[in-house]
């Protein structure tokens, strides 16, 4: 059996993987289901949760962060160094800490008790500008400044994008994208370095043609670049 990758038909936390495999020219089954298919899918996933990676021999590896490092090491970007590998790692897995204060929010969308108030409320208190989320958002920003040179046509680790620069660039990309309603769709231009990398990943030629062939719209309104989004906004 193919290599075939189970995660819902959006972005989400198997974009990365995607794009890996994708990127990495390995042949996989990208098997997007609805919401509606999801309950009769459920109790055949490890912990019943997704993404889950179901390897060639009906192996299957769940959990996001597994599965992007095998990605990562099947297709040859995972850097051998492991200082070099633990350092940019640690923005990979900040990304959950970031996030974290958005997942209160994001419930109360998804409760239909909630009301319109409420969820202006809560997004309007998530972007105080001292509040968690901001604060994460400004310690990323600096973190990216000091490891990557946008003149230098590198990222993180190099020329190479690993599992790291595709993960950093599916959130960032995902919190412009309109998906979290309550997220303006500027919210990175406060922050030069992240808007800045997200861009240049955009950019790369085989995630530019990647999100040239991609028609949703949230990859449209949030994973290309910032010139493409512009070309083909409604004048």
């Amino acid at each position: 059996m193919p290599l075939t990758l189970h995660y819902a038909n959006l972005p989400g936390r198997a974009e990365t993987a995607r794009l890996l495999l994708t990127l990495g020219g390995v042949e996989f089954v990208d098997k997007r289901f609805s919401f509606a298919e999801w309950p009769a899918i459920k109790p055949t996933m490890p912990f019943q949760m997704v993404p889950v990676l179901q390897l060639e021999d009906g192996r299957m590896l769940a959990e996001m962060a597994a599965i992007d490092r095998y990605c990562a090491a099947i297709t040859g970007v995972l850097p051998a160094d492991p200082f070099v590998l633990a350092d940019i790692e640690q923005a990979y897995f900040f990304l959950e800490d970031l996030f974290q204060p958005t997942q209160p929010v994001m419930a109360l969308e998804r409760n239909p008790a909630s009301t319109a108030e409420e969820k202006a409320q809560a997004w309007q208190q998530l972007l105080q500008p001292d509040g968690p989320f901001k604060q994460r958002l400004a310690l990323l920003d600096k973190w990216i400044a000091k490891r990557w040179d946008a003149s230098s046509g590198q990222f993180l680790a190099g020329q190479q994008l690993t599992h790291v620069d595709l993960g950093l660039f599916t959130t960032l990309s995902t919190a412009r994208s309109g998906f979290m309603p309550g997220l303006p769709r500027d919210i990175l231009a406060a922050y030069p370095a992240l808007a800045g990398f997200r861009n240049a990943v955009a950019a790369a030629p085989g995630v530019a043609a990647y999100y040239a062939k991609e028609e949703d719209e949230v990859r449209q309104a949030g994973f290309r670049t910032d010139n493409a989004a512009a070309a083909e906004a409604p004048a």
